[in-house]
């Protein structure tokens, strides 16, 4: 159980109902020692909150596409996904009763019992993106990216985390990883993470060096020909009680 997490979700959560339910007994199974991960099947997670399998599935989607959580690990044959939970900057919500004072000083809450006095966001309406105010500095960077899918999900993630990093830093991060072999950019394509993906983990602020190509094989210039140890650079004996050892060929080396 995380304390951080379960607060977090009654103060900041948008949700209400089953979605609400959910979202507070994921928080309530986040792993603090394990950099907020969390795993559950999907069952678990209904008997847990005494909910439908299918309503499950709909607010892990919908957690997934606010931001409230983000998967790090498919589900396998034999483990459920791994998810990791977020903490995005929104609203606070607080809960308010008859006659009790408001979130606002001087005003007088007329709300009833379990509504919140403020409104919920509108997340139909298309995200601004910041430090960027006609999206140039993300066009340029969608460019960059190698793995072009779910844009609008990057664009929220892009508007999220430029609130608080210079949106050259990511450009140039990019840039650097994908000129650097072995990095999370410069992989096999199908292994490249998706965009809101890269963002919400904090790749670019991986530390990174432009290195040279490493020397691969059929680069290095082909051995000489020595017919003691067939090309190999290595020979073999066998000693007197019938073992076999291999030593460096005295003859190419």
């Amino acid at each position: 159980m995380s304390a951080e997490a379960v607060g977090y979700v009654y103060r900041h959560s948008p949700y209400s109902g089953a979605t609400f339910t959910i979202h507070l007994a994921i928080a309530d199974t986040v792993s603090d020692q394990n950099h907020n991960q969390f795993w559950m099947s999907t069952d678990n997670l209904a008997s847990k909150t005494r909910t439908s399998r299918r309503t499950v599935q709909k607010a892990i989607d919908q957690l997934c596409n606010d931001f409230f959580i983000i998967e790090t690990r498919p589900a396998t044959q034999h483990h459920p996904a791994t998810y990791r939970f977020l903490f995005p900057p929104v609203d606070i919500y607080y809960e308010t009763r008859p006659g009790v004072q408001s979130v606002h000083p001087g005003v007088q809450s007329t709300t009833p019992r379990g509504a919140t006095t403020a409104p919920k966001p509108n997340r139909t309406q298309e995200p601004k993106h910041s430090c960027s105010p006609d999206g140039e500095a993300f066009n340029k960077w969608w460019e960059l990216y190698p793995k072009k899918v779910n844009k609008q999900n990057a664009i929220k993630a892009w508007n999220r985390h430029t609130k608080t990093v210079n949106p050259e830093h990511i450009i140039e991060a990019t840039r650097k990883q994908l000129a650097t072999p072995e990095t999370a950019l410069s992989r096999d394509p199908q292994y490249i993470p998706y965009p809101a993906s890269w963002l919400n983990a904090g790749s670019y602020d991986n530390d990174t060096t432009e290195t040279s190509d490493p020397v691969r094989a059929y680069d290095r210039p082909p051995r000489p020909q020595c017919p003691a140890c067939d090309s190999t650079g290595w020979t073999s004996f066998e000693d007197d009680q019938g073992r076999y050892y291999a030593t460096q060929c005295e003859e190419c080396n």
